[in-house]
């Protein structure tokens, strides 16, 4: 993945994008999925894959020992839309919870590291929402 031209790389992501979720859960087929992220993220069926099977499912996948990468990954790398799918389906789901989850933790410092001031902001309004006592 990482040494051949992008177009001969695109039969790749189409073999693993239905369905994507084994693949992304699985030890090495995550790392996979994350090469792919990194250096073919723009071909439109890599495009494709994130923005249909995965980044819709991120907070799921985030609380997961390998998926977690690939969330992670696609808040790092991805492009732009990518990571706004991403980030909007994190912050949808139980933030605080994905926070104090072994694997989501470092999903939710990605989130921090990687999105917009926007994304950032309504994640601090969420925890911080979640760290205050209810009357």
């Amino acid at each position: 993945v990482e040494v051949l031209p992008a177009e001969q790389v695109a039969f790749i992501a189409e073999e693993l994008s239905s369905p994507a979720s084994p693949v992304v859960r699985h030890k090495y087929g995550c790392r996979i999925i994350c090469r792919l992220i990194e250096h073919t993220g723009a071909l439109p069926v890599v495009a494709r894959l994130i923005e249909t099977e995965i980044a819709p499912r991120a907070a799921e996948l985030s609380k997961h020992e390998f998926a977690h990468y690939v969330v992670a990954c696609i808040l790092e790398h991805g492009l732009s839309e990518q990571r706004r799918l991403a980030a909007r389906a994190l912050l949808s789901g139980d933030l605080a919870c994905l926070a104090q989850n072994r694997h989501g933790r470092f999903v939710v410092e990605a989130l921090f590291a990687h999105c917009g001031p926007e994304a950032r902001s309504a994640a601090l309004e969420l925890l911080g929402r979640a760290a205050d006592p209810v009357d």
